[in-house]
């Protein structure tokens, strides 16, 4: 079989296998690969490594889309100089994430601000990892004698 054929068989059956970034970008992995000599393992690693990247990045990416944020910002563009009674240097400590690692507590305390549960910014989103969920507390643990939402799925007033 010529090379051509053999290309446009792997082009086509990684786009039914929905390996898209793969596919786009299987001719410089072949290059890079024919330059490095990676084992055959190694390769496919870097393979699969580069398309999961890829389906992350655009799993983010369609979740803020969808979120319909009015504008995403990161924590780098956030002025500390506008609100000094915040602690710079916890607000990074805790971006890092690492107190899921160690399985600390957080705890903040303040003014409500509304009466939905606080998510991660979108600029968090990358540092949470599969499996991990921040999730606010279950309702029958929290507020056993709250009702349950009707039908609609609306929780009833108070």
């Amino acid at each position: 079989m010529s090379v051509e054929l053999t290309h446009a068989r792997v082009v086509d059956a990684l786009g039914r296998l929905r390996l898209g970034h793969v596919a786009l970008r299987l001719d410089a992995l072949l290059a890079e690969a024919a330059r490095s000599q990676p084992a055959y393992l190694d390769f496919l690693a870097q393979v699969v490594d580069e398309e999961v990247a890829a389906k992350q990045r655009k799993r983010v990416a369609m979740g803020i889309q969808i979120a319909h944020f009015p504008a995403v910002k990161t924590l780098e563009e956030f002025d500390f100089r506008f609100q000094p009674a915040i602690d710079q240097k916890l607000v990074r400590e805790l971006a890092t994430g690492r107190f899921i690692a160690s399985a600390d507590n957080v705890l903040i305390f303040g003014p409500p601000a509304s009466a939905r549960p606080i998510w991660p910014s979108p600029s968090a989103a990358p540092r949470w990892k599969p499996g991990i969920r921040p999730c606010s507390c279950l309702r029958r643990r929290c507020w056993p004698d709250w009702p349950r939402p009707r039908a609609r799925g609306s929780w009833p007033t108070r």
